[in-house]
């Protein structure tokens, strides 16, 4: 079967033996600073989600399997969903369980950094430091990432306000649905930064690292 790019979670992912992950939204700024000390940032580019993977030690079959993947990932282009796996869930609801039956969606978006969630469970809870992303736009189809700064409890109607990071590049329509349970971003392999490691024949296979990014493309 032919791939169909972005690959899925568990075509890609969820298959990886991850030992160590670091997921982090860095700032794109630059800045000058006054003769009187004054620091005056600026931000000269989209903020966009990086992971750096080190993958833990596989046996030669799982390394082949891997190695293919990351092949064929290694190619302008080829793109793939990720998620930090160290917060899969919203901290409140550690298995997910209590969404299930629940369809949470944008009700409206006041501003880049706010956000209304319809829904949810009643008094469902979301912390600083949860995650979710949405789907918006076409042709491409964008992927949005975002945490959680201020979080608090839905009401009894299943409503929630939130103050997000990193703002939003663009508005999606109220009615949006929201994936909190392994919310997802589109990413691609950063050119040469894949480390193979080392394995002998029958032996384990270690010392496999790369980096990648977010596109929006």
């Amino acid at each position: 079967m032919a791939l169909s790019f972005p690959l899925s979670l568990h075509d890609f992912w969820l298959k990886l033996p991850i030992r160590r992950l670091q997921f982090d939204c860095p700032g794109v700024t630059t800045h000058a600073r006054t003769r009187g000390g004054e620091i005056l940032p600026a931000e000269i580019g989209t903020r966009l989600w990086t992971a750096q993977v080190e993958l833990g030690d596989m046996t030669a079959d799982e390394w082949d399997e891997v190695d293919a993947l990351l092949i064929a990932l290694n190619a302008g282009g080829a793109s793939f969903l990720a998620t930090d796996t160290r917060r899969p869930m919203p901290a409140a609801d550690p298995t997910g369980a209590g969404l299930a039956g629940s369809n949470p969606a944008i009700s409206s978006s006041p501003n880049v950094n706010d956000l209304t969630l319809s829904g949810l469970p009643p008094q469902y809870a979301l912390r600083r430091g949860d995650m979710l992303s949405f789907s918006y736009g076409g042709n491409p189809v964008r992927r949005a990432l975002h945490k959680v700064v201020t979080g608090g409890v839905a009401d009894l109607a299943g409503n929630l306000t939130l103050t997000i990071t990193p703002p939003r590049e663009s508005a999606a329509p109220n009615g949006t649905a929201v994936r909190l349970i392994r919310p997802v971003c589109k990413m691609l392999i950063v050119p040469d930064s894949i480390e193979p490691g080392f394995g002998r024949a029958g032996g384990i296979h270690t010392g496999v690292t790369f980096s990648c990014q977010q596109t929006l493309r």
